[in-house]
């Protein structure tokens, strides 16, 4: 039984494959899935690697087999907290400082670590942020958006983290003005 030399294992991706970029990529893809059958994830990471900085394969298409390979490496809440360490470490140190994906990575990091830990399973608009750790998220996407200002992804968590932080001091000035109101309204029925 021979195969066309075109032919590929795995059709998640596009099937127009004209061009020897698009036909390596789809090998590429071939070979990350294999490996992850396979259970040899060192190759499955770096395969992913490659992929996810082409612009060929949208970035949200990615984040499943992502979140596969990096839940396979059994991960403790002690490995979680020292890869927390390593990236507020590497982010301060050059040539680090001046990377963009690293301070979009801590600006979603300090972004999801601002949500309230009972709140997550409600509706997005009803949950409660710390504002201090929407600030931080704020400063690193603004970071990554003045190293990169060609990133959609950081304009959208950009223009999210304002809002949020807008919603957040709009609500906690509305909040000292009615206890200032109440202070007040006291004071005056105290004389």
């Amino acid at each position: 039984m021979s195969m066309p030399e075109d032919a590929f294992l795995f059709a998640c991706l596009e099937s127009n494959t004209s061009t020897a970029r698009k036909t390596h990529i789809r090998r590429l893809y071939d070979i990350l899935q294999l490996s992850i059958h396979r259970n040899d994830l060192s190759r499955a990471r770096r395969a992913w690697a490659v992929l996810a900085r082409c612009k060929e394969i949208p970035w949200v298409f990615m984040w499943p087999i992502a979140v596969h390979l990096v839940g396979d490496s059994q991960s403790e809440e002690d490995d979680e907290e020292r890869r927390i360490v390593l990236l507020r470490e590497m982010i301060h140190q050059f040539p680090d400082q001046d990377d963009p994906v690293l301070h979009t990575y801590a600006g979603m990091l300090q972004l999801y670590q601002s949500q309230s830990l009972q709140d997550m399973n409600q509706d997005v608009s009803a949950v409660a942020f710390d504002s201090t750790l929407l600030r931080n998220a704020k400063a690193h996407f603004e970071r990554a958006h003045i190293l990169d200002s060609d990133n959609s992804v950081v304009d959208a968590f950009l223009t999210k983290v304002t809002s949020r932080l807008s919603e957040a001091t709009g609500n906690l000035s509305q909040e000292n003005h009615d206890s200032d109101e109440e202070e007040n309204n006291d004071m005056d029925t105290a004389s």
